[in-house]
């Protein structure tokens, strides 16, 4: 889990944060004891010192204690969940919902923040963009909640021109969800 890790994703308070400036191509570095946020300027976003307690492959359990905070205050119980090595899902619980105890999943919602991390950073998107086949779900969010599990990592979507599918599983014939799509290749998307 140690190194240096690119932010694909980071949810809390049902917000999306990477839409705030200071926040795209930020990159989060992990050590044995601390978690640094960055953002693209080299201001922190979050530095917490942390520890990691493996659960069994691939899950840990983690507990943040954010700088700044007061040394009475009570560490951030967390979860954290690796996939093939270099996608890693890191959830802790919001300070004001510590009532709750440990998160048993991954959300960004009102009680508890969410970050997923990629050791390579996104490279830049083709001229023209084809979704179409099956694509790996590395999570799936509504309203905040992850709906595809913790470690379960054999979700997929396929896409056609204009339609999708979500299965279970690469094999499954139909999925829970499914519909039509519009692509907006535009600089802001909206859907």
């Amino acid at each position: 889990i140690e190194g240096k890790w690119h932010v694909l994703l980071a949810h809390e308070d049902n917000k999306n944060l990477l839409d705030k400036p200071e926040a795209k191509n930020s990159v989060v570095t992990i050590s044995d004891k601390r978690l640094q946020w960055t953002g693209a300027d080299g201001k922190p976003l979050l530095s917490a010192a942390c520890t990691w307690k493996q659960q069994a492959s691939p899950r840990w359990m983690v507990d943040l204690k954010p700088e700044g905070e007061a040394g009475d205050d009570p560490e951030l119980p967390g979860v954290a969940c690796l996939f093939e090595k270099d996608v890693l899902k890191i959830s802790w619980r919001r300070k004001a919902r510590l009532d709750k105890g440990r998160p048993t999943g991954f959300a960004g919602d009102h009680a508890q923040g969410y970050l997923l991390l990629r050791r390579q950073p996104l490279g830049s998107p083709p001229g023209k963009v084809n979704l179409e086949g099956q694509w790996k779900l590395l999570t799936a969010l509504d309203d905040s909640l992850e709906k595809i599990g913790g470690d379960r990592s054999t979700s997929v979507v396929e896409f056609g021109p204009d339609t999708f599918a979500w299965k279970g599983r690469p094999e499954d014939k139909a999925g829970g969800f499914a519909g039509g799509y519009t692509l907006d290749t535009s600089a802001r998307p909206t859907r």
